[in-house]
């Protein structure tokens, strides 16, 4: 007797859990839903302007079919400053001889693009009236782009004094590099990626049509990337200075230099004082890479959705 009761309670349970699996729920309705999520991970709260928007759209099919469009775009504008000297507190200017004093200052800014769009399908069950499971998988394309900026700025001074005789030279130069297709460092590159992926996740609707939910899944992609290059701009002077003593300069002199130079062309472009001279020469090789990868994703933050 008490095997047949239990036999009939998990009966009903099965039952009841189906039908809470099967019925239209009433927190939910339309034909389309779309929804905004921000990968906070991705960002630097020093940079505001760091982070990665996915948006996603769904039509469906009906109750349990839906086609989906997925868009992601970050950017990241990242500046940085680095400062170099070197001066010793022992030193008397006015009197002593020294060399080796110098003062560099180096801003960069790294800006790198991405973006992504991928199609695909979903199949939904509805649980409790409010928590929406999907299962399904899409493919898709994603560009990752870069470029970069680098200003140096060097001062250096040195100086020799003996009884009699006094002489000074100062340098002072700009560096300034610009980096297309790549990073500083060079360690990444332009790329463009085509991936498929299989897909899980959850929407909990916590008002009618108002949902919050996140996804998983397993992807397999290709990557196509070549090496980018870059351009220098050095500009700098030379003076001179000397005489009896520091007081009694006697002579002086200033020289000007400009050199170009492009990693692409392997042209180098070097001016003094006027005269031009171009050093031509074979530009590096630019490889062109392709990868593969396999691997787990995971929206690191919820998303946020209406459904009309």
């Amino acid at each position: 007797m008490k095997k047949l009761a239990v036999s009939i309670f998990a009966i009903a349970l099965m039952a009841s859990f189906n039908a809470q699996a099967q019925e239209k729920s009433q927190y939910l309705s339309g034909l389309w839903s779309t929804n905004v999520g921000m990968n906070l991970f991705g960002c630097d709260f020093d940079n505001f302007d760091e982070g990665e928007l996915n948006l996603k759209v769904r039509r469906f099919l009906n109750d349990n079919a839906a086609l989906r469009l997925s868009l992601d775009f970050g950017y990241l504008n990242k500046k940085n400053t680095n400062y170099d000297d070197k001066e010793s507190p022992l030193i008397d200017k006015d009197k002593d001889s020294y060399s080796g004093v110098y003062h560099d200052k180096t801003e960069s800014i790294d800006r790198e693009c991405n973006f992504m769009i991928a199609v695909g399908y979903e199949y939904h069950k509805i649980f409790f009236d409010r928590i929406d499971l999907f299962a399904g998988g899409d493919l898709g394309y994603r560009g990752e782009f870069y470029s970069a900026t680098s200003k140096t700025n060097h001062e250096s001074e040195s100086q020799t004094v003996t009884t009699g005789s006094f002489s000074r030279s100062e340098t002072s130069s700009t560096t300034t590099t610009e980096y297309y297709k790549r990073s500083i460092g060079g360690s990444s590159n332009n790329s463009h990626s085509f991936f498929i992926r299989g897909l899980a996740g959850v929407d909990v609707y916590f008002y009618k049509n108002l949902y919050v939910g996140t996804e998983l899944g397993v992807y397999y992609g290709i990557q196509m990337s070549k090496e980018g290059y870059y351009e220098e701009n050095y500009e700098s002077t030379s003076k001179s200075f000397s005489g009896p003593s520091k007081d009694k300069i006697t002579s002086t002199g200033e020289s000007k230099t400009t050199r170009e130079y492009s990693s692409e062309t392997g042209v180098t472009k070097t001016t003094t004082d006027g005269t031009t001279t171009s050093i031509y020469a074979y530009p590096g090789s630019r490889d062109e890479y392709i990868s593969h990868s396999i691997g787990l994703f995971i929206e690191p933050s919820f998303h946020i959705g209406i459904r009309f």
